[in-house]
């Protein structure tokens, strides 16, 4: 009878996902959303995970077994197209109008593989009930004759969640290494940080019910329990978090194609390539330096070094190989310090006598009171209270 209550109670929370998913999708599909490109992938992620939840989801007391038998190669396949469709959701944020060429087809080949083998072998999906005979539900596993299909079917699927998360973690990080060359904020929309957390907690459960299995005896309660579990809650969550984290979540690509050969972004470095002169540079540097102090561009938290090259009448790339050769800064730290000398003038000029020290920072560009913290207590090593004291005491 517990065993009966349990899974009772996994099909409630597999039908909380299922109506998560329907939500989100209905959200990407609005006539607002589904012009802009990651609005399609948006979808497909949610599609996919909406699959991994029916495949826990449907059973024989459910639907009858004459259908279930073309629902469940769908399903248990849809396992395969979770990190190509993670790994492309990723591409076209970072890449705008992502369009896909030939090879991408090479990411389907795990899933076009067990596919043919489905067709030579469909006896191998026939469901298995997580609690066995305790449920009420006998179903008759027919085991593969051309191999021990469980065995090999989670190991190719723990491997390919695997892959994929090595990958987009690795991405992630060349992307994140690269923004402060680009924008004046870091945060976790623009270094997709919420992304890479969640694949990884969602790859990390289902390796950690993988564990499981082959720690304990897969007769214990415990090991059922937990498989259960390891089905049924990653998915789950990971499309209720995807929902709320991947909601304006705007494309965060920042165009590179027209970047010369073998420049250093790194403070101080000489640009092998530049078609820059010392000269030239300094003149520049000083004329961009100017136009800062004269337009203050930089109380706009959003300003990126595209913006600014913009305004300022100057390709992004020379603007960019400047600010480095001159100031020995990135383009976020170069205009973050242009927010703190507002900041200090602001503070101690009084200019906002009625604000808060994070209101007044908010009004010198900083986008948030973690952004503000974060730079200067790496610029100063202080925090807001001991930077203003300092300040009043100047």
């Amino acid at each position: 009878m517990y065993n009966i209550f349990m899974y009772r109670y996994f099909e409630l929370i597999l039908a909380m996902g299922t109506a998560w998913a329907v939500s989100g999708i209905l959200h990407f599909t609005r006539k607002e959303n589904r012009n802009s490109p990651e609005a399609g992938f948006s979808v497909a992620v949610i599609l996919v995970f909406l699959l991994n939840i029916f495949d826990n989801l449907l059973r024989p007391h459910l639907i009858p077994m004459s259908a279930l038998q073309f629902i469940y190669p769908v399903t248990r396949l849809s396992y395969f197209l979770v990190g190509p469709v993670l790994f492309f959701y990723v591409r076209v944020l970072l890449n705008g109008n992502l369009k896909l060429k030939p090879e991408a087809f090479f990411h389907l080949i795990p899933f076009a593989t067990w596919f043919i083998y489905v067709l030579i072998d469909p006896a191998s999906l026939n469901p298995e009930i997580p609690f066995g005979s305790n449920t009420g539900i006998v179903i008759e596993h027919k085991v593969s004759p051309l191999f021990p299909f469980k065995f090999y079917w989670d190991l190719s699927i723990n491997l390919s969640r695997l892959i994929y998360l090595l990958i987009i973690i690795n991405i992630l990080r060349r992307h994140k290494k690269q923004l402060p060359d680009m924008v004046s904020d870091i945060n976790r929309r623009n270094t997709l940080s919420w992304l890479g957390t969640l694949v990884a907690v969602y790859t990390g459960l289902y390796l950690l019910n993988s564990l499981i299995y082959l720690i304990f005896p897969e007769d214990l309660l415990f090991t059922q329990v937990a498989a259960a579990v390891g089905r049924s809650l990653p998915a789950v969550l990971f499309v209720f978090l995807f929902s709320i984290f991947s909601e304006n979540q705007n494309i965060v690509n920042y165009d590179d194609k027209n970047k010369p050969d073998k420049t250093e972004s790194l403070s101080g470095q000489k640009y092998e390539k530049s078609g820059i002169s010392d000269n030239e540079s300094r003149d520049l540097y000083n004329a961009l330096c100017s136009y800062l102090e004269q337009t203050k561009p930089y109380l706009d938290s959003e300003l990126t070094l595209d913006m600014l090259a913009e305004q300022f009448g100057e390709t992004r790339h020379r603007l960019s190989e400047v600010i480095n050769r001159e100031s020995g800064r990135r383009f976020f730290s170069f205009i973050n310090n242009y927010r703190l000398r507002e900041y200090r003038d602001a503070v101690k000029n009084d200019r906002y006598p009625d604000y808060t020290i994070i209101a007044v920072a908010f009004e010198c560009g900083f986008r948030s009171s973690s952004a503000f913290y974060s730079y200067i207590k790496k610029e100063l090593d202080m925090t807001p209270k001991q930077l203003v004291r300092e300040i009043n005491q100047t």
